[in-house]
Order: C-alpha cells, then sequence, then structure tokens
C-alpha cells in the first residue's frame, strides 16, 4: 500500500537526521517468500498494509527499534512463529479461541484471530482479524495473561503506522497521551507521567513540542 510505503520513507528520512540509532535498528525488508510461508503458517489472511510494511522493513531491532508506540515491529517469520506457539499453548478452556466478534474480549486467553504484529517484554500489539466491524483494529494483550484493552487502540494497522510515524516526525500526541523524543539517537516513547511533575514553563515547552 502507497501510504504505508511512504510513511515508512517519511520515517527513514525524518531518522537519517535525527534519531540515526533507530534508523540503523530497522530490518531489511521480508522476500516474497518469507512473507508467503508466514500467511500459510498462520492461515489468516494478512492486511495488505502489514504486508507492505513488512517489504519496507522485516522488523527492528528490540530498544532501538520501538517506533510503533514504544512497540517493536516484528518481522513476518517472528509474526509466524509466535501466533504458533500462543495458539499451541495449552490455555485450558473450552471455548472456541477463534469465537466471537473483532474487537470483543474473548474469556479464551488467547484467539486464534489474532495476529501479533509488535512486542515490547511479553506485551504485544495484536490485529484482530476475527470477523466484525471492527476487522483489522489493533488491540494490546500480555502473555501473562494480566493485560488485555478492553478498547481497540487504533483502528487498523495502517493506523498504527500512521500515528506512530506522525508522533515521532511531527511531535503528534499518540493514543493515552503518548508522547516521542530521542534519547542518544534513539527514539523513545514516554506516556506523560514519565516525565514527573513539570513547571507551567515546562509544560508549555512539552505542548509546543508535541502538540
Amino acid at each position: 500500500m502507497v501510504e504505508v510505503s511512504a510513511l515508512w520513507a517519511t520515517l527513514r528520512d525524518w531518522c537519517r537526521i535525527n534519531a540515526p540509532a533507530t534508523l540503523a535498528a530497522l530490518h531489511p525488508p521480508a522476500s516474497d517468500a518469507e512473507l508467503e510461508a508466514a500467511q500459510l503458517r498462520t492461515g489468516l489472511m494478512w492486511p495488505q498494509s502489514l504486508v507492505a510494511s513488512l517489504r519496507e522493513h522485516d522488523g527492528a531491532e528490540v530498544w532501538s527499534g520501538d517506533v510503533l508506540l514504544a512497540f517493536t515491529p516484528m518481522g513476518a517469520a517472528e509474526i509466524a512463529e509466535m501466533w504458533f506457539e500462543f495458539t499451541a499453548f495449552p490455555w485450558g478452556g473450552t471455548e472456541d479461541p477463534h469465537a466471537g466478534l473483532a474487537g470483543e474480549v474473548p474469556s479464551h486467553p488467547f484467539s486464534s484471530g489474532w495476529l501479533p504484529v509488535a512486542q515490547m517484554e511479553g506485551a504485544f500489539y495484536l490485529l484482530d482479524l476475527r470477523p466484525g466491524p471492527l476487522h483489522g483494529c489493533v488491540l494490546y494483550w500480555t502473555s501473562d495473561g494480566d493485560g488485555m484493552s478492553e478498547e481497540p487502540l487504533v483502528s487498523s494497522y495502517e493506523e498504527l503506522v500512521r500515528v506512530s510515524v506522525l508522533g515521532i516526525t511531527d511531535g503528534l500526541k499518540g493514543p493515552e497521551g503518548m508522547i516521542a523524543s530521542v534519547v542518544e539517537g534513539r527514539v523513545q516513547w514516554n506516556w506523560p507521567e514519565a516525565f514527573g511533575a513539570v513547571t507551567a514553563e515546562e509544560q508549555a515547552v512539552l505542548d509546543s513540542r508535541y502538540r
């Protein structure tokens, strides 16, 4: 998809000047063979925006490449492997793990209709590929079972890339007021409370930088 490719190009151009460590952390593109093998393994129809993104960068290095709202984008093979591990894990329960509509929180710990696409220390952004009006939305989930978003984070993978790139390059706030900065050449995302107590003057500076 043209927009996803253009967003990655915008991020690369910006990182060349402002965040070279993050630019270096982005992996080369996935091959057609790698993409086909990964999709066949999951048996799910991956959104075109995800495939287009993987054709730009097949994931990234953890820590330096945490560009998707503080999470690291996963490569095609890694996505398929993680999906296989989670669907094969004996979570217990009798409910069909693929049951329910997209965006709903199932009683089963992991739905086979979920596709992990980005990670951070045991937490994941998932594409909900079950049917329904919210098909393709992005959910937050933790592998220890203690965290699950009741509302979608964003409406699609394309939107995840868009809000992430514009948050980095243009200083736009992400969901829940998340803001991006650069530390030692690396993009870093924070929630407002991470900055601690600030004066009115400091807040004005933050507002002017991050809108």
